[in-house]
């Protein structure tokens, strides 16, 4: 694994995923671990929202408070608004506030695409 984190940009686990990886049982210090050896990282925690670390930068995004029916696909509903806002050159807490509203907005229906927002759906939630 240590050799495929060293090639890796961007990475988008969870909290148990980044917690196995770095070998810690604190979310944050996993991150902060791993953040040592990826320039991006970004932890998924669920209904906790997530946090990015990136150099000495570190930003929090709580999820939005909607009513959840189905939480399969939030993740990579997440990764899809991170990476969309990422790409497009978007500063770090704009990508964290996408991401964060394409997670939280897709588990408002069964199945993992059913819920999934469009970009104009998704901006109109933030008021971006």
């Amino acid at each position: 694994m240590a050799d495929v984190l060293a090639l890796t940009d961007v990475f988008l686990p969870n909290e148990t995923e980044a917690c196995a990886i770095a070998q810690k049982q604190d979310v944050e210090q996993a991150a902060a671990a791993l953040a040592e050896r990826i320039p991006l990282v970004v932890v998924k925690q669920g209904a906790n929202g997530a946090t990015a670390h990136s150099g000495t930068q570190r930003l929090s995004q709580p999820a939005l408070r909607v009513v959840v029916v189905d939480t399969v696909g939030a993740g990579d509903t997440f990764d899809a608004g991170f990476l969309y806002g990422y790409l497009h050159r978007w500063d770090l807490r704009r990508c964290l506030q996408l991401g964060a509203a394409c997670g939280s907005l897709s588990t408002q229906a069964a199945g993992g695409t059913t819920a999934q927002p469009t970009l104009v759906e998704a901006l109109k939630f933030l008021n971006l």
